[in-house]
């Protein structure tokens, strides 16, 4: 069997195991459902017609994660999609409703002022060490995600960041260390990009927070960075509707620092699965922030 064979074959055990779900939980079946992204060993798929998103990986752990997270955040009082159920096993499936709107921006200050105050939401549920990689302190996890992106980017000769000296990048985190040290850990969602919240821009009010399986615990600002990483103005709506002072006031020294490790993060993830789209535009946007933004 060749691997495109073995892909295809994969995928229609996924949309078995995602139609049988939706059996289970007594939903109507389609004949077939619309798979809108895709790997080896996980598939999303959707049906519009019943506004319902199943999301079918073989590592269940991380769909048992994201359903936790999904009920915690609900009983917070962030609006999430509503959970239709979760089934585990090899592959496990998680099936929900499927939230239309358009993605966070800095165009609709409302919507990202209600963003910061539910984000905070989120971050008062309970966190402590362990961080994602084992670490027990945030300086430490900070650093170790720096040092694997940079140490990655060196072995593989990446060309278009031959220009970029990257034993100073590492020099320049190890310095801020002590501004890492004794940062408040919150819950984080992990991944809060401007596409996992979504909201009515007529209304200009929040609609979801979506996709909760990088959830984890952290420093909240490292939200904020992630979700400012493209458009920097939204940074101070959403730090105005979190309406803490404290946070505030960190963000001018850290936020620079986060965003530019969140670039840096990128460039291997992206390799690793043949995105290489967004070397250039993480390049410019590392060499933007270390002329413009650091000291």
């Amino acid at each position: 069997m060749s691997i495109t064979e073995s892909v295809i074959r994969r995928h229609q055990i996924l949309q078995s195991a995602a139609l049988n779900s939706l059996k289970s939980l007594k939903l109507n079946i389609p004949p077939s459902l619309t798979p809108i992204s895709t790997s080896y060993d996980r598939v999303v798929f959707c049906d519009p017609e019943m506004k319902v998103i199943a999301k079918v990986y073989d590592q269940g752990n991380i769909l048992k994660h994201e359903f936790n997270m999904l009920t915690q955040a609900e009983e917070a009082g962030v609006p999430v999609p509503h959970v239709f159920g979760f089934t585990e096993g090899k592959p496990a499936v998680l099936v929900t409703q499927m939230v239309q709107g358009s993605k966070l921006s800095s165009a609709n200050p409302n919507s990202a002022r209600e963003a910061g105050m539910y984000l905070r939401r989120f971050h008062e549920l309970k966190a402590k060490p362990p961080f994602a990689e084992g670490q027990e302190t945030w300086q430490d996890y900070v650093l170790s995600r720096a040092d694997r992106a940079i140490d990655w980017m060196m072995a593989n000769n990446i060309p278009d960041f031959r220009g970029v000296d990257l034993r100073y990048l590492r020099q320049l985190f190890l310095k801020q260390k002590p501004n890492f040290t004794g940062r408040p850990v919150k819950r984080l969602h992990g991944d809060f990009q401007p596409n996992h919240v979504l909201i009515d821009p007529t209304a200009d009010k929040v609609m979801a927070f979506i996709d909760f399986a990088d959830a984890q615990p952290g420093d909240p600002l490292w939200d904020v960075a992630v979700v400012s990483l493209w458009d920097k103005q939204i940074a101070d709506l959403v730090l105005g509707g979190y309406n803490s002072e404290v946070l505030a006031n960190a963000a001018k020294g850290l936020l620079p620092y986060y965003r530019l490790l969140r670039h840096l993060v990128e460039i291997p993830w992206r390799f690793k699965r043949g995105r290489r789209e967004s070397d250039k535009s993480n390049l410019a946007a590392i060499q933007g922030i270390l002329k413009e933004e650091l000291p």
